[in-house]
C-alpha cells in the first residue's frame, strides 16, 4: 500500500508477486540505523535501508535476476525532487525507487509497461508468467545442485562466504554486536545461518551460493 504522507519514501517491486511494496523512511526500524520492508505475501521477501552517515544504502530483492543489490542514496538526492531509480545491474531495468509516494507510483507504472514489452520480446505474455518461469527454474537449479557440484566445492565456497561476512560483522541478529554466536549448517534448501544464543536464522538459497554475481551483492545477513 502505498503511503499518504509525502516524505521520502523507499519502495521496491516483491520479485516472488510484482507488487510494489512502499514504506516511509524511519518506520520498520530493527535498530537507530537499520529497517526493514517486507511483503506481505506467503515469501515474506525484504528490503533492508539503513543510515550511514549522510547517505542511506538500501538493499533489495531483485525481480529480475533473484539476487540482491545494494544502493547508496545521499542525503541531497534523496531529498530532491526527483524519483531516485534503483535499477538491477545485470538488466538496467527499475526494482526500486527512493523518492515521493506520487513520483514513485509513476515511476512504477511507466517502468512496468517497458518491463512488459521486454518480457514480451524474451517470450513471457506476462509478469505472472515471468515469475512463474523463475520459480520453476529455481526449482530445477536446486534439484540440479548435486550434479553440478562436489560437496568439497560446495564447502569451500561456505567457509569463504562466511569468513568474509564476519570479517566485515555482516552476520545481525538480535544480539548485541560481539555477543553473537553463530552456527551454519547445510539443508534441503541452502545454507542456514543462525545464532545459538537467540535462536534467529536464515537462509542463504544454494542457486545463490553457487551465483558469483548473487553472492557478491550480500554484504549483509539479517537473522529473524
Amino acid at each position: 500500500m502505498k503511503p499518504k504522507s509525502s516524505g521520502v519514501t523507499v519502495a521496491y517491486r516483491c520479485p516472488e508477486c510484482g507488487r510494489p511494496i512502499y514504506g516511509m523512511k524511519g518506520f520498520f526500524t530493527l535498530s537507530g540505523d537499520l529497517f526493514r520492508l517486507k511483503c506481505s505475501c506467503e515469501s515474506g521477501s525484504v528490503a533492508e535501508i539503513r543510515r550511514e552517515k549522510n547517505k542511506t544504502v538500501i538493499s533489495v530483492p531483485c525481480l529480475i535476476c533473484s539476487g540482491r543489490h545494494s544502493f547508496s542514496v545521499d542525503e541531497n538526492t534523496e531529498y530532491s525532487d526527483s524519483v531516485v531509480s534503483l535499477r538491477c545491474p545485470l538488466s538496467g531495468l527499475e526494482i526500486g525507487a527512493v523518492g515521493k509516494p506520487d513520483d514513485i507510483e509513476g515511476s512504477f507504472a511507466s517502468s512496468e509497461d517497458f518491463l512488459v514489452s521486454a518480457l514480451e520480446d524474451s517470450g513471457f505474455d506476462s509478469l505472472e508468467n515471468f515469475i512463474a518461469a523463475k520459480k520453476a527454474d529455481a526449482k530445477k537449479k536446486k534439484n540440479d545442485i548435486g550434479d553440478r557440484v562436489s560437496t568439497g566445492e560446495l564447502y569451500s565456497v561456505i567457509s569463504c562466504f562466511l569468513s568474509e561476512l564476519n570479517e566485515r560483522r555482516g552476520i545481525v541478529c538480535s544480539c548485541p554486536p560481539g555477543e553473537q554466536s553463530p552456527a551454519c549448517g547445510v539443508g534441503e534448501d541452502g545454507l542456514t545461518i543462525s545464532c545459538d544464543k537467540c535462536g534467529k536464522k536464515a537462509v542463504v538459497p544454494f542457486a545463490q551460493l553457487l551465483d558469483p554475481y548473487s553472492l557478491a551483492e550480500i554484504d549483509r545477513i539479517v537473522l529473524k
